[in-house]
């Protein structure tokens, strides 16, 4: 029977999932639970969008306000598009997070495979702790400065965290702090959906890399070089016998890979697509925008949350195509040619042999199919995102200027 979770990393990865609605439900209250995040979810998401796309359509002619609201406006998008994929992936992500319940995080493990569970948890336990902060601190940023701001003001010069059009008395008594808690809310639970995804990506790739890791251990271990009955037919059958349960879980490793490149390769199409142009708006409030030195602070902070977001997913990617290929690497180097040749060291030999050449193609997640995703993935979309905001910078210049 599998034990609680007890790693806080993964607790608050499981909290960020549940706020967005697409958790494993076991009780009929749980699935009520379930379905009214959801739909919370969604209708926040939409009242978002609503209020970003009409502060863009009444700003045509205010550039600065322009490409400030577009900016959270890719930032809702993505955000939307990022929890209506995984909604439609619910049954196969659903599935897949109970796999890993069962047989990463609550399998049984001896003292070698605990040393690397342990590094993997405290690698990620960094990576939430850095997000939880950013994803905290930006979004304060939003609902804190209007406060701010209003004090001491009358009701005609009131702001909400954004300008909303509308018939009602907006900017009067109980209509403002409606909407200013609407607002607020709005802006947290955005922030939440825009990383959650990710943020469990990344802990799932840190975590199956642990296990082509401690796979990597256990065919080290497979055979002894000084061990005297190394060319006894005995030893070859015991090896024989280990060596096909290492070879299930190979199997079972590289069927999960492709299970969750089967779930998570659009996605992170969506947020490659998307990251250097919302990158390159940041940028650009954060350098250029004509806006208070309080907000200019909130979007350094997100850039620099959304680069190391980033990096980590995209390392973590890179570290399922390096540890599934060095599996080969390491079944080359153990000693299996002083076998002894009866069936059983003829069968290791061949095996091993098969274990080398399925490693030579690498276990990867792809950005829709198009490419695979990896470090180098990141030093090209920040590239891109810098030539953007050049770009960008060059021609709000030729604007102001005529």
């Amino acid at each position: 029977m599998s034990t609680k979770i007890k790693d806080i990393s993964i607790s608050l990865s499981d909290f960020l999932m549940k706020v967005s609605g697409c958790w494993l439900a076991t009780t009929d209250r749980e699935q009520k639970r379930r379905m009214i995040a959801r739909n919370y979810t969604f209708i926040v998401l939409l009242f978002g969008l609503y209020v970003d796309v009409t502060d863009i359509y009444h700003s045509l002619d205010d550039i600065s306000n322009l490409l400030y609201m577009a900016a959270n406006l890719f930032l809702t998008s993505i955000a939307l598009l990022k929890t209506t994929l995984l909604h439609l992936n619910k049954k196969r992500f659903l599935n897949l997070v109970l796999y890993t319940r069962r047989n990463f995080w609550h399998s049984n493990y001896d003292d070698n495979e605990k040393v690397f569970v342990n590094e993997a948890r405290r690698y990620f336990t960094f990576i939430i702790t850095v997000t939880y902060c950013v994803m905290v601190y930006v979004p304060c940023n939003y609902v804190i400065i209007p406060m701010f701001e209003n004090s001491g003001r009358n009701h005609s010069e009131r702001a909400l965290p954004f300008r909303m059009w509308s018939d009602l008395p907006l900017y009067e008594t109980p209509y403002f702090e409606i909407c200013f808690v609407l607002q607020a809310l709005c802006v947290f639970h955005i922030g939440i959906c825009y990383v959650c995804l990710d943020n469990y990506l990344v802990l799932i790739n840190t975590h199956t890399a642990c296990q082509f890791r401690m796979l990597q251990d256990k065919l080290l271990n497979l055979l002894d070089p000084n061990s005297k009955m190394i060319d006894s037919p005995d030893y070859a059958d015991q090896c024989y016998q280990n060596l096909r349960r290492y070879i299930r879980k190979h199997q079972a490793l590289i069927n999960f890979c492709n299970r969750l490149e089967n779930i998570f390769s659009f996605n992170i199409f969506c947020y490659v697509l998307v990251f250097s142009v919302l990158t390159c708006l940041s940028m650009y409030q954060a350098l250029l925008g004509e806006i208070s030195t309080i907000r200019r602070v909130s979007f350094v902070v997100y850039i620099g949350g959304s680069v190391f977001q980033l990096m980590m997913l995209t390392s973590s990617c890179g570290s399922l195509i390096t540890e599934s290929m060095n599996v080969g690497a390491v079944a080359y180097a153990i000693s299996w040619a002083a076998l002894s040749m009866n069936k059983s060291g003829r069968t290791v030999r061949r095996d091993v042999q098969m274990i080398i050449t399925r490693s030579q193609k690498p276990c990867q997640l792809t950005a829709g199919g198009f490419f695979p995703v990896s470090l180098q993935t990141s030093t090209k979309l920040i590239s891109s995102a810098v030539s953007y905001f050049t770009l960008l910078r060059e021609s709000s210049s030729n604007v102001h200027d005529t």
